[in-house]
């Protein structure tokens, strides 16, 4: 995926994005709390306006519309420092509780996810905790 920054995201930051509304689909179910999540984050983490924010996540959304595999977000994640990968599994918990449910599908994907960005089964469960307590 090559598509030139949007609403002042990078290339990571908006794959970051995508995988979050991966996350809010995988249980068949995009639920508001979800989407607001990703929102929410997008305004605290990168500093974006609502405004920016909803542009990106209609630009990832179309994106995720078209996705043919996770690996070829996870490809490119991977250059990110082990600790950054760690905080973008913990936000894709935070995605996929929003709604206060963990779908046994949402589970499955941030595995597949963890795995394909190698991070430690131990920091997977760390992170999980972290949000679910």
């Amino acid at each position: 995926m090559n598509s030139p920054a949007v609403a002042g995201l990078n290339q990571q930051q908006l794959l970051a994005l995508v995988l979050m509304i991966e996350i809010s689909r995988a249980d068949f179910d995009e639920d508001e709390h979800e989407q607001r999540q990703a929102l929410q984050y997008l305004q605290d983490e990168y500093r974006l306006s609502s405004e920016q924010a909803d542009e990106a996540y209609r630009v990832a959304s179309s994106i995720a519309d078209n996705a043919a595999s996770l690996h070829d977000y996870t490809h490119q994640l991977k250059q990110l420092e082990y600790g950054e990968r760690v905080n973008l599994l913990k936000s894709l918990w935070q995605t996929a509780y929003a709604d206060n449910v963990l779908d046994p599908y949402e589970e499955a994907m941030l595995r597949k996810i963890a795995d394909l960005l190698y991070i430690s089964h131990p920091d997977y469960i760390r992170t999980k905790l972290a949000v679910m307590s």
